[in-house]
């Protein structure tokens, strides 16, 4: 099937693939983890994308920034910026939860393009490596802002909303790696969290 590319007709710059709302993602992180970034070829790429090779080049100077594009489209902060917006009335478990509930959805459907980003992170991508980091220090900051306002409402008692960020984000990545994510398991690491193991 035959996948155009959508331009912006006043910037011209590649806005996504005419496919539907996934785009090429999954064809081509299957190009991607099949040969690596440095192994898989303009051409593995455009056929994946059903696209003249010609096309890509157009728009995307190299592999890397089409595989930078990919993970923009793939970002979780904007959606986590609404999730744990400072204004929120929910009690922070629900919010929190909501949180867990939302970053597994977005690992799990896009597992195969995870799983090659988190490859080329360890093959040290300095592409792949910034937008890791990008993401993690942005999400860090909303969560921990987020805290910090349940904090100031009198909800949580004084912590360090930063590690707690940290610790909500590090448990659900390890779960998805390990196999080990279900709503149980997202559940009891907000109960956790916000409740403690202390007996009461």
């Amino acid at each position: 099937m035959s996948r155009s590319l959508v331009i912006d007709r006043q910037s011209g710059r590649f806005r996504g693939f005419a496919s539907g709302p996934a785009g090429p993602g999954p064809v081509l992180a299957a190009a991607f983890a099949e040969k690596g970034v440095s192994g898989a070829t303009v051409k593995d790429l455009s056929t994946a994308a059903g696209v003249a090779p010609g096309l890509l080049y157009h728009y995307f100077r190299s592999k890397e920034d089409l595989l930078y594009a990919a993970l923009e489209r793939r970002y979780f902060v904007p959606e986590l910026r609404d999730i744990a917006a400072p204004d929120r009335a929910e009690p922070a478990v629900e919010v929190l939860a909501e949180v867990a509930a939302k970053f597994a959805a977005v690992l799990r459907d896009n597992k195969l393009f995870v799983r090659v980003v988190f490859q080329e992170a360890l093959l040290a991508n300095p592409v792949v490596g910034q937008r890791i980091e990008r993401g993690k220090r942005e999400a860090v900051a909303l969560l921990a802002r987020y805290l910090a306002s349940r904090i100031e409402a009198g909800e949580l008692r004084t912590h360090d909303a930063e590690a707690t960020a940290h610790l909500l984000l590090y448990a659900i990545l390890m779960a998805h790696f390990t196999g080990t994510q279900d709503d149980a398991y997202l559940a009891t690491v907000v109960d956790t969290i916000v409740h403690g193991i202390a007996a009461r």
